[in-house]
């Protein structure tokens, strides 16, 4: 039911060769399609299994990645969740990196990363944050900024700022709940040798 009514108040478009819902124009209609989304995200998660998680036990998780995919070096990519949107992605750094070849990263480790299309005021607040200078800005041909920060396997730092980023960006609350989605891309084959 849910799904029904996100497809009838919505408008279908094709992006990148996807069909795609866009939200309405009217405020009201937008508003009550954005709650449909939400909740069918969170009706959809838990379908999963996929537990919320608080962000003091990031540390933990990120272990636990480390842990089971640093061996083998499998790519990954880390989606961090309030609602339906992904706040925040950590990602294996060779992601970052494969479409410049003399920039490639094929070593394991954990890269945050954070885009910005149009998002003035979430920039502006990131801009203020203690790790600010650390991270490495990208500006991609839709005007979109991008900025990733390689932390390496220090899950203490990666938690570190991956909180700070979630609390100065979208003022969440410490004792917010996350939806956290771990996908795993794969072994990473080693072309040079």
């Amino acid at each position: 039911m849910i799904k029904y009514l996100i497809h009838k108040i919505g408008t279908k478009t094709e992006f990148e060769g996807n069909i795609v819902i866009q939200p309405p124009n009217s405020k009201l209609a937008k508003s009550i399609f954005n709650y449909l989304i939400n909740l069918n995200f969170i009706i959809q998660n838990r379908k999963k299994n996929i537990q919320p998680i608080y962000s003091h036990d990031f540390e933990h998780m990120f272990q636990f990645v480390k842990d089971n995919f640093e061996k083998k070096n499998h790519a990954f990519i880390i989606d961090i969740s309030k609602k339906a949107a992904v706040d925040l992605q950590i990602i294996h750094p060779i992601i970052a990196t494969e479409n410049n070849l003399e920039e490639e990263i094929i070593e394991f480790g954990f890269m945050v990363s954070i885009n910005f299309d149009n998002e003035i005021t979430k920039l502006e607040k990131f801009k203020h944050i203690e790790y600010y200078s650390e991270f490495t800005r990208k500006i991609w041909k839709e005007n979109i900024e991008s900025y990733t920060l390689n932390c390496g396997t220090d899950t203490k730092k990666l938690s570190e700022v991956s909180k700070k980023v979630l609390e100065t960006i979208y003022d969440y609350p410490y004792y917010t709940k996350f939806f956290v989605t771990i996908h795993n891309q794969g072994v990473i084959k080693n072309n040079s040798a």
